[in-house]
């Protein structure tokens, strides 16, 4: 049972370097959309929060990365029981919520500053360097 799943992670931490790598390569010849604010559209910062909020919540990654961590953890212990399972299921959905809630006020908190920065910096072009330093920390990571 642990061959298999240690055969799995050995698998996709191979996979994700080419992932990694593509959404580099795409976001760095991405070009950078100008977007002007419509002036003459009536809208609140909680309404920015709550739209924010609400497309995190619906964030199809976040099923993947708790399976991964629920395979990782299967190492250290087992989550056989239905109370196990039960706390495991909320446990990871009151994380998500809380570590999205406390971004999404980071991020309302600190708007103008965020906004100078992004003015400043292509975030393609920062996104396309971060993915392929993740590529790279990978690359070193398997191959060592």
């Amino acid at each position: 049972n642990k061959l298999i799943y240690q055969f799995i992670i050995e698998i996709l931490n191979f996979l994700v370097i080419p992932v990694f790598l593509s959404m580099g390569l795409s976001n760095l010849f991405q070009k950078q959309v100008n977007t002007t604010e419509n002036k003459n559209q009536i809208s609140t910062k909680n309404t920015y929060f709550i739209r924010g909020f609400s497309l995190g919540m619906l964030n199809p990654q976040l099923l993947f990365f708790w399976f991964f961590i629920l395979i990782y953890l299967s190492k250290f212990f087992v989550i056989s029981s239905l109370t196990t399972k039960y706390a495991f299921v909320l446990g990871t959905g009151i994380g998500a919520f809380a570590i999205l809630f406390i971004f999404a006020r980071l991020a309302s908190r600190y708007n103008e500053h965020i906004r100078k920065l992004l003015r400043k910096y292509s975030v393609n072009s920062v996104m396309g360097y971060f993915f392929i330093s993740l590529a790279l920390i990978q690359i070193v990571k398997v191959f060592d």
